[in-house]
């Protein structure tokens, strides 16, 4: 049964950015089931969710946001890579030692109430109570607690984040 998840995850994975011809960056791999937490109460074993694809800067190409693992061991980034621009952005860097217990997933355009909103804090002056995506966006989190959202502003050209929950 390992071997079919590892043979699962190799498929789904393997090749997974040099198919949008964008190279890993350097100091960086793409993560195995080793690197995943399976702890009780984490994600589910052999569906680590490190990787998703959509449009999200609307130029009408595939981009890619991935979770990729720092070669030395001690700790992992989240990436997306513009497969229009052929460009990398590097969203968040974790530098610990361990497996990776941060998890990505797709948000459907739409709008979408922030943490301030949701009454977790006061919002800054530059913080809204809701955003309305009219691209994907892609939501970070901590299996069962916090999490963030990395959406396109098309203005600045680049990502931007915003809290969800605390």
């Amino acid at each position: 049964m390992r071997s079919t998840l590892i043979l699962v995850f190799v498929l789904n994975f393997s090749g997974l950015l040099f198919a949008a011809d964008i190279k890993i960056p350097d100091g960086y791999r793409e993560a195995t089931l080793k690197d995943y937490v399976h702890e009780e109460g984490n994600f589910p074993k052999g569906k680590p969710p490190i990787k998703v694809s959509a449009d999200f800067n609307g130029d009408g190409k595939q981009d890619i946001a991935v979770i990729l693992i720092k070669n030395d061991g001690n700790g992992w980034a989240l990436f997306v890579l513009l497969a229009g621009q052929k460009k990398i952005f590097k969203l968040d860097e974790i530098t610990e030692k361990g497996s990776i217990h941060m998890g990505i997933e797709l948000v459907k355009p739409g709008l979408i109430k922030t943490a301030c909103g949701k009454g977790y804090w006061e919002c800054a002056p530059d913080e809204p109570m809701e955003l309305k995506l009219m691209l994907p966006a892609i939501n970070y989190f901590v299996f069962e607690s916090a999490n963030s959202m990395f959406f396109w502003d098309k203005k600045a050209s680049a990502f931007k984040r915003i809290w969800i929950s605390d």
